[in-house]
C-alpha cells in the first residue's frame, strides 16, 4: 500500500477474499476518525455487506488500544529488521511483509502455543500456502542465488544476494541484489555459512507448552571441612514425593 486512500479497496478485497475461501465474514470494523475510512463509497459497501463500522472519537488511541500496541510491536521488528543487516531504508516495505508473516505463523504465549494462522484458519483452506518453517530464512542474511545465464562457462554460476522476505502467495523468496538495487525472487539459494551461525527454527517438539514444566534442579551447598558436603536435589514431586538428601560418600553402614 503506497497510499491511504488505498485502504479502503485493500480491505473490502480482505474480506471478499475470508469469505469466499474460508465462508467467514467479520460483523464490525473498528477504527478511528482517520480520512481514509471518510469516503461514502467506502461506508455505502460496508452497509450493503452487512458490515458495521465502528468509529472512535478523535485524539482518542486508547479506544484503539488493541491496534495501537500491535502497530507499535510491529514498528520496532521493523526497525530491527532494517538496523540488524543494513538494509537501505527505501526497501522499507519488505521488512513489513516479514515481521507480519513471523508473527502470523510462530506460536505465540498468549495464544496457548499456537500461531495465529492456525487459530484463523484451522486445517481448512487457507488463504496464504502453508510455508514450511524450515525455510524461513533471517531477513538480510546473505546468500547465493543461482544465476539465470552464466555469461560463460568459465564464470561463476552463483550471485551473492540478501534474503527479505517470502513472495505473497508462493514459497518462494525474495532477494535484495546490493549491486544493482534489484529484487529477485527464487527458489534455488543457499545460505552463506558463517562462523557465528544463527538458529533458524526450532523442532516443534522442543517448544515450551503451556503447562509449567518442572524440571530437576541440582544445587550444590558450600563446602564444608568438617564433614561432608551433601547435595541437595529438587524433583519434580511426579518422580519423587519428597526431597532428598544424597551423602557423595556414598550410605553408611
Amino acid at each position: 500500500m503506497t497510499e491511504k486512500g488505498l485502504a479502503e479497496n485493500l480491505i473490502l478485497s480482505y474480506f471478499t477474499e475470508l469469505n469466499n475461501k474460508l465462508g467467514v465474514t467479520p460483523g464490525y470494523l473498528h477504527t478511528d476518525q482517520g480520512g481514509e475510512f471518510d469516503s461514502t463509497t467506502f461506508q455505502n459497501a460496508l452497509v450493503s455487506q452487512g458490515f458495521s463500522l465502528e468509529r472512535g472519537p478523535l485524539h482518542s488511541p486508547q479506544t484503539n488500544g488493541v491496534a495501537e500496541c500491535f502497530n507499535q510491536t510491529l514498528l520496532t521488528k521493523i526497525s530491527c529488521l532494517l538496523a540488524q543487516y543494513n538494509i537501505p531504508i527505501c526497501y522499507w516495505n519488505e521488512a513489513p511483509m516479514h515481521a507480519s508473516f513471523l508473527f502470523n505463523h510462530l506460536p505465540h504465549k498468549f495464544l496457548d502455543m499456537r500461531s495465529p494462522n492456525d487459530i484463523l484458519f484451522g486445517k481448512k483452506l487457507t488463504i496464504q500456502p502453508v510455508f514450511s518453517l524450515t525455510k524461513i530464512m533471517p531477513f538480510g542474511v546473505k546468500v547465493l542465488i543461482k544465476k539465470e545465464y552464466p555469461a560463460s562457462k568459465t564464470n561463476t554460476t552463483n550471485q551473492a544476494m540478501k534474503a527479505l522476505t517470502f513472495e505473497p502467495y508462493s514459497e518462494a523468496l525474495r532477494f535484495l541484489d546490493t549491486a544493482t538495487g534489484k529484487i529477485k525472487v527464487s527458489q534455488d539459494y543457499a545460505q552463506v555459512k558463517s562462523e557465528t551461525s544463527v538458529m533458524l527454527w526450532k523442532n516443534p517438539s522442543l517448544l515450551p507448552t503451556s503447562k509449567n514444566q518442572v524440571n530437576v534442579l541440582t544445587i550444590p551447598l558450600p563446602t564444608l571441612t568438617t564433614f561432608n558436603s551433601p547435595i541437595l536435589q529438587v524433583s519434580d514431586t511426579s518422580t519423587n514425593q519428597d526431597n532428598q538428601m544424597v551423602n557423595p560418600a556414598g550410605p553408611s553402614e
